[in-house]
């Protein structure tokens, strides 16, 4: 069970608890998920990576001792120890059941190591850097504090010490910083996609601050208020009416994280892989919370049971009903689902404690249109002082916010093509791309809407159908068999 056994004293030097000797430290071996400290015939355990070195266990070691009261001078035994559960935060669990859980702040953690090395002042907002490193191990503070000190020391210069740690050290380190648990997981970061670079569902995104953005921004308010949370938004609406680019603005206002995955690409034709896979997700999902887990395309990975000949689709909604449940613990992780055929799910996702709340993405009217001309030329570093969006709104009744961004697109290609035929040798600065009020007119009648006026009416009739719960669609799939095609 154990490396190593150690009589380690403790010592108060610059207001820190320290080992002696650390070169007992260096001898003792963390192969194993945690160690293990007896003090005054008490057992605590703490969660340990398993390539901890001794630094590592003396950061942790100075935290205990703050924690457990040890005065100067108290004897303690350290070992390394296999039979403790993996804990993906900082904790330290007496071994009696009468003491009381005691949490190691990550903050103190990541203060200590940095108050080593350099001056940390007080004015720091700690809890900010403290909530951002939610599921960190050690080994990622030490990190974390590593990359602080050398920002740190780079801003500092030539400069005579002592060397201040600000805010903007530790910024610029913790987005260097990758945790162990997200290692190797591809993340969404929303930059560049906010609430402003969405035109027009005023209602809907409203209704996403209210449902998933204020529980994601102030978990603690809301922890402790006597409120159920929703913590599962079904989008729907037509093709190209903006539903991604919420899932975008709601990871970045809210500084989360973002887990992308396309319905189809979750299915295998192989028994037990496609559930796998929706395990996975979720896996990844808690790795990497607070996080909003994003499913586009719904309707082709979780249709309605009892309709697929393979049983594929079957065993994967039963999967995703059992993640969603509550099985699992999914506090700090938003599952956001999209789809354009919202008749075509299964009745059961959408039920209270799963995909609670389902929220319609119409297509855009006038008003709407313009707002997204707006910001679309925004995005684009577009002048609009001399255009004239208003027209142009009124010329594209029936365009989505695809087609919109088409029109945008093409406005500006225009507008490249007229520069380049006017500079012959070829030296171009973005300054000289000028979008004129007749390139968007050209634009707008050279692109026509990606939906017909038969695919909008039927869309139509199905969410008409679809807001009133009207389990119409067994007759249309009461012949139909679904395939992996």
């Amino acid at each position: 069970m154990q490396s190593e056994r150690l009589i380690v004293k403790y010592i108060k030097v610059n207001n820190c608890f320290a080992y002696l000797p650390d070169a007992w430290l260096r001898k003792l071996e963390t192969k194993e998920n945690a160690i293990e400290i007896e003090h005054n015939g008490k057992t605590y355990y703490a969660s340990c990576s398993a390539s901890a070195n001794h630094n590592e266990i003396l950061c942790l070691g100075t935290t205990f001792a703050r924690s457990l009261g040890i005065n100067e001078g108290d004897e303690v035994f350290i070992s390394s120890v296999k039979d403790v559960p993996h804990l993906t935060r900082v904790n330290v669990i007496p071994r009696t059941a009468d003491d009381r859980e005691i949490l190691v702040d990550r903050i103190d953690i990541l203060q200590l190591m940095l108050g080593d090395k350099l001056y940390v002042p007080r004015d720091v907002n700690w809890d900010y850097y403290g909530n951002k490193t939610e599921g960190w191990m050690v080994q990622d503070l030490v990190d974390l504090a590593e990359k602080t000190v050398f920002a740190a020391w780079k801003r500092h210069g030539a400069t005579r010490p002592p060397v201040v740690i600000t805010e903007e050290d530790v910024s610029i380190a913790l987005k260097n910083c990758t945790p162990m648990s997200l290692q190797g997981i591809q993340l969404y970061k929303g930059q560049g996609h906010g609430w402003s670079d969405i035109g027009g569902l005023a209602e809907v995104k409203r209704s996403l601050i209210e449902i998933l953005q204020w529980p994601l921004k102030y978990p603690e308010i809301f922890k402790n208020a006597p409120i159920k949370l929703q913590n599962g938004v079904l989008l729907y609406g037509m093709p190209g009416t903006g539903k991604t680019m919420l899932a975008k603005a709601i990871a970045n206002e809210c500084g989360v994280n973002l887990i992308s995955v396309k319905g189809p690409e979750l299915l295998s034709k192989y028994i037990g892989v496609s559930e796998e896979s929706v395990r996975n997700v979720f896996e990844r999902a808690l790795r990497a919370k607070p996080c909003v887990l994003f499913f586009d395309e719904f309707d082709s990975l979780a249709p309605r049971r009892g309709h697929d000949s393979t049983g594929v689709t079957d065993r994967v909604v039963n999967q995703l009903l059992t993640q969603m449940d509550g099985v699992e613990d999914r506090e700090g992780v938003a599952v956001v689902a999209a789809s354009s055929r919202p008749d075509l799910l299964d009745p059961a996702l959408l039920r209270p404690g799963r995909l609670d709340k389902s929220l319609y993405c119409p297509l855009p009217d006038q008003v709407d249109r313009e707002a997204i001309l707006v910001a679309l030329c925004k995005t684009q570093n577009i002048n609009t002082a001399e255009l004239d969006l208003k027209e142009v709104s009124a010329m594209t009744s029936g365009f989505t916010g695809a087609d919109l961004n088409a029109v945008v697109t093409q406005a500006r290609l225009s507008a490249f093509e007229d520069v380049v035929a006017n500079i012959p040798d070829g030296k171009i600065v973005a300054e000289d791309i000028k979008v004129s009020q007749k390139h968007l007119v050209d634009s707008v009648k050279s692109t026509h809407p990606s939906l017909s006026n038969v695919e909008k009416e039927k869309y139509k009739r199905i969410y008409a159908r679809f807001a009133k719960h009207d389990n119409f669609t067994e007759d249309m799939l009461r012949n139909q068999k679904a395939t992996l095609a």
